[in-house]
């Protein structure tokens, strides 16, 4: 909770607030709302009112979306893509992860695991979706990858296009959208407007991964 103090001038016969959300994560607050009281010291007499609780009880839920990038036919796309749930709750059943990438990119090999997978074309946006649903959701605390692969290997040096650039995304279900935590992370993208990196994540390699 917070205290606002405020003076208002004698001839004031109405005052109105507004609020709005601020970007306060990972120190948001999530913890169950508390009713917000006015009070009103006038000539020595003190006044409190409360305000009705207008919220609605919700699970709130978190989760922040990374990748590690590659090159494939001059094109970036993601060889790793994260989901960390922060939670207090788990991210919820039926989240889609989208993974855009330009149509020049080889068709991916996605190890989706238990997790069911779809693939698309999109011709009007020149791009291939891979779309990625987490059936049974993630627990809080839990981070799930996916690696995603083309029929070659691809040059990890290599400096992609800037002209089309790949793109991962997190949707939750419409009924979980308004108990998702405020975490800006929901979604990455292989570079900035300006064709600045916008991902440094890079997985630990182990003795058996190809040098």
């Amino acid at each position: 909770g917070g205290q606002l103090s405020a003076t208002i001038p004698a001839q004031t016969s109405a005052v109105y607030t507004s609020a709005r959300a601020l970007g306060l994560y990972p120190t948001d607050n999530i913890p169950d709302p508390r009713s917000t009281v006015v009070t009103v010291d006038r000539n020595g007499s003190t006044h409190r009112v409360s305000l009705p609780n207008l919220s609605s009880p919700s699970t709130p839920w978190g989760a922040e979306v990374f990748a590690e990038w590659a090159v494939s036919e001059g094109y970036s796309y993601p060889s790793v893509v994260g989901v960390n749930s922060v939670g207090p709750n788990g991210v919820p059943a039926g989240s889609i992860v989208t993974v855009r990438v330009y149509r020049e990119v080889a068709t991916l090999s996605v190890d989706a695991g238990e997790f069911s997978l779809s693939q698309e074309a999109r011709p009007a946006k020149r791009s291939t979706e891979y779309v990625l649903e987490l059936v049974n959701g993630l627990p809080a605390g839990d981070i799930q990858l996916f690696e995603l692969s083309p029929p070659e290997k691809p040059d990890l040096d290599d400096a992609p296009s800037t002209s089309q650039v790949a793109y991962v995304a997190l949707t939750p279900p419409t009924s979980a959208e308004t108990s998702a935590r405020s975490t800006g992370k929901l979604s990455v993208a292989s570079v900035t407007t300006s064709g600045s990196p916008l991902s440094d994540y890079r997985r630990a390699r182990s003795a058996g991964d190809d040098v």
